[in-house]
């Protein structure tokens, strides 16, 4: 696998709804940040995604939609693995579905942040500034995995 952080960060998008997914990936596409995207549609495959592609994110974001609680136990699952654990995820809610309860328990689970899903002309502006965060700001961590 690579190193974190190395010269392209790779996001990998963890989105079912598709209009968000094509939206974020339009908006990372047209952000000034180089980026290795990753889609997958069905959030419960990201740990399948990742070994069988032999690619460790630096940063996922994961959709929190109409099933709040099948995302928040892959959430969970990703953040009590050893090699995955250390990964930033930020967790994008796409749905009136979800409670209050559910984003304490984001955070609980060690979630990197919670944002609502932006409207498609505020999307630009959100993923730039997650851009600049994430991968300017931020010093990424080091690992081999």
């Amino acid at each position: 696998m690579r190193e974190f952080n190395s010269s392209i960060p790779v996001v990998l998008i963890a989105e079912e709804n598709g209009k968000t997914r094509d939206l974020m990936l339009d908006a990372f596409n047209q952000s000034e940040s180089k980026l290795d995207l990753h889609l997958v549609d069905d959030s419960q495959s990201v740990i399948d995604y990742i070994n069988e592609n032999g690619i460790m994110p630096d940063l996922i974001f994961l959709g929190l939609g109409d099933e709040p609680q099948k995302n928040l136990e892959l959430l969970e699952r990703i953040k009590s693995n050893d090699d995955l654990g250390i990964i930033p995820i930020v967790v994008i809610i796409n749905s009136p579905m979800v409670e209050k309860s559910d984003i304490l328990r984001c955070y609980k689970l060690q979630a990197a942040g919670c944002i609502k899903r932006p409207n498609e002309q505020e999307l630009h502006r959100v993923v730039k500034g997650i851009g600049d965060y994430w991968f300017t700001l931020c010093k990424l961590p080091q690992v081999d995995c």
